[in-house]
């Protein structure tokens, strides 16, 4: 299945090398800990045959998220591989229900609150361009959590060492793997 798509995409490529340079993408993504979080949307705009600066919005598990970054394309028009650097921000979440292990050891319903997170990250892409105006990408790095508190518990509970440390694993930021298609406007 893989070798398919693998070749699939080198002949779509192939195919494509003579398109025009596009200078926006509108782009669909996914991924973990990407700049569009769970499920998002992106807008790249060119500057110059090899930099782009690209806004992204989308849904994550600590709320919704938005960034903003660069990239440096190492071929001309924005295909082939790219290094970039950005800031995102989940929003949080204000209130919710989680069944957590609580000190003692039990298992108890504790309210919390998910706090706005803010994260640098830096990746490296690869573009494969499908058709003229289409291109598909994976997308992998690192994110920095620069923020220094992540939440609070808004209940009489203390969370056990456990629990804690699902807190710091859940928490934005980590490495990074994504995957999207753009398409060029």
């Amino acid at each position: 299945m893989i070798a398919v798509l693998g070749a699939a995409l080198l002949t779509a490529s192939a195919l494509a090398q003579d398109a025009p340079c596009q200078m926006m993408y509108f782009g669909l993504g996914t991924g973990l800990e990407s700049p569009t979080g769970l499920a998002g949307v992106t807008l790249e705009a060119g500057i110059g045959k090899h930099l782009a600066a690209e806004a992204a919005a989308g849904l994550s598990g600590w709320g919704g998220r938005y960034g903003a970054g660069v990239k440096i394309y190492l071929d001309e028009c924005r295909r082939g591989f790219a290094f970039g650097a950005g800031y995102s921000r989940s929003s949080g979440l204000p209130e919710i229900e989680l069944d957590m292990e609580v000190e003692g050891g039990d298992t108890e319903r504790v309210t919390m609150e998910y706090l706005p997170q803010d994260n640098i990250q830096l990746s490296i892409y690869k573009y494969w361009s499908i058709k003229q105006r289409t291109r598909f990408h994976l997308q992998a790095g690192y994110s920095v959590n620069i923020s220094a508190e992540h939440y609070r518990v808004l209940s009489e509970h203390q969370l056990s060492s456990f629990s804690k440390d699902v807190m710091k694993l859940t928490t934005p930021g980590g490495f990074m793997l994504a995957a999207g298609f753009s398409f060029g406007l």
